[in-house]
């Protein structure tokens, strides 16, 4: 749509990513835009498969974007339930696209709608005038204006981008082609009711008189503290099998089981009614974690500093579903690792630079990030780096990735994981470059 408004517009200054943990998909090939009418391949599909859970944020990227008039770009995202968001239209007046890497994710700034070349970025979805419409195959209007629209919905499945242009003569394409990156809310959490199935021997062998059972849920694998006792159920008068095997079925509250892990504590007495309680030990996990140990003394009791752990796997700290090789989850500013005072454990590094580097962020969305660099000099592609906050971070601040990315430079990604916009003030950090 043709329009004649003319007005300058500033570069964005932060650089955006989707958040921690998004599985991305991809379609690298181009997609040709003619003077008028409707892109090739219309529609461009991505296929995603493999997510567990719904969708908790969408983020589209188009790559090498060229258009000689923008506003007659017209850009639609149709996901597999049907939800359909229009990402572009009307924006940008008779700028260009200059090869250019575009962003759509909830909370970014809007694109602007007044003549300009519009830079790579982040951004809302940005409708200017309305009245739009696509072409078959693409769906009929209304259009979602918001990323929003996604949440909740199954991502798995055929999801299209149709492009069109709506005024000749100007034609472009996007030659990299387009990502969708989707985070995925956790997992359901376990049923408030599930069965217990297990074995009670005694000294002399197999209990099979009845017996009393109490059954605790934890939030703690050893604390004793009441607060840590999610919840308590007693099931009186069970008879064991031949062999002493026992199942009962224990329903606890709703809300006892969440994304965080759990531990089951029994105790039995025995002869029921009037016997004394005995607490087995150890409690028992019962929230799945992704997590293995291998003792070097199997088949003996753990003996302190004797043993060894081996997993090949990703490992998680507070994470049930971890997405690299060591995961943590946490407070930010409140919880990480602990190495002895000024050293790290290992001896793969016989050298290292030190410096204090003072890091400033733009304003930062909900649910997006940041980077910023600090020199180093001497640092070196290739080299590890380790960073420390010396003050506490902004509420809902993580940090994400800290490398060397340029010969004497440092760069440190951030991410909010809040619900509000951040805009951090300028902060000192501990950085360490190991050689």
């Amino acid at each position: 749509m043709r329009r004649s408004i003319l007005a300058g517009v500033g570069s964005l200054s932060a650089a955006f990513a989707a958040c921690a943990g998004a599985q991305t998909f991809s379609n690298s090939a181009p997609i040709t835009v003619p003077a008028s009418g409707a892109a090739s391949p219309y529609p461009s599909t991505i296929d995603v498969s493999g997510i567990t859970g719904n969708i908790s944020a969408v983020f589209v990227t188009l790559y090498g974007c060229q258009h000689t008039f923008t506003e007659d770009l017209d850009i639609l995202v149709v996901g597999p339930t049907g939800a359909r968001v229009l990402l572009m239209s009307d924006v940008g007046g008779s700028g260009d696209l200059n090869s250019v890497n575009l962003t759509f994710a909830f909370g970014a700034p809007s694109m602007p709608t007044a003549t300009a070349n519009i830079p790579s970025g982040t951004y809302s979805p940005t409708n200017f005038l309305g009245g739009d419409t696509f072409p078959g195959p693409a769906p009929a209007p209304p259009y979602s204006s918001g990323m929003t629209a996604f949440t909740g919905s199954d991502p798995n499945g055929p999801w299209s981008l149709y492009v069109l242009d709506d005024s000749s003569p100007s034609g472009g394409s996007i030659s990299g082609g387009w990502t969708i990156s989707i985070n995925s809310q956790p997992p359901s959490p376990l049923s408030p009711s599930f069965t217990y199935q297990g074995v009670l021997k005694g000294p002399s062998g197999p209990i099979t008189s009845p017996v009393d059972l109490r059954l605790a849920v934890w939030d703690h694998e050893d604390s004793p503290l009441l607060p840590n006792r999610l919840a308590l159920v007693t099931r009186s008068n069970i008879t064991p099998g031949a062999g002493g095997d026992v199942t009962t079925t224990v329903t606890v509250p709703g809300g006892t089981f969440g994304p965080d892990q759990r531990w089951l504590e029994i105790e039995v007495r025995s002869p029921a009614g009037t016997g004394t309680w005995t607490t087995l030990t150890p409690r028992q996990r019962i929230t799945p974690a992704p997590v293995a140990l291998y003792a070097l003394s199997a088949g003996a009791p753990w003996v302190q500093g004797q043993n060894g752990i081996s997993f090949w796997g990703n490992v998680g700290i507070r994470v049930i579903e971890p997405t690299a090789l060591l995961d943590l989850g946490g407070t930010p500013g409140v919880d990480g690792i602990r190495f002895p005072d000024n050293s790290l454990q290992t001896t793969a590094y016989p050298s290292s630079i030190r410096i204090t580097g003072t890091v400033d962020f733009p304003m930062i969305f909900s649910g997006l990030a940041s980077n910023a660099t600090v020199s180093v000099p001497g640092a070196a592609i290739g080299d590890s780096v380790i960073i420390n906050p010396r003050e506490v971070m902004a509420p809902g601040l993580v940090i994400r990735h800290v490398f060397v990315s340029a010969a004497d430079t440092v760069r440190l990604d951030v991410l909010n994981a809040g619900s509000v916009p951040i805009d951090p003030t300028p902060a000192d950090y501990d950085i360490t470059v190991f050689k």
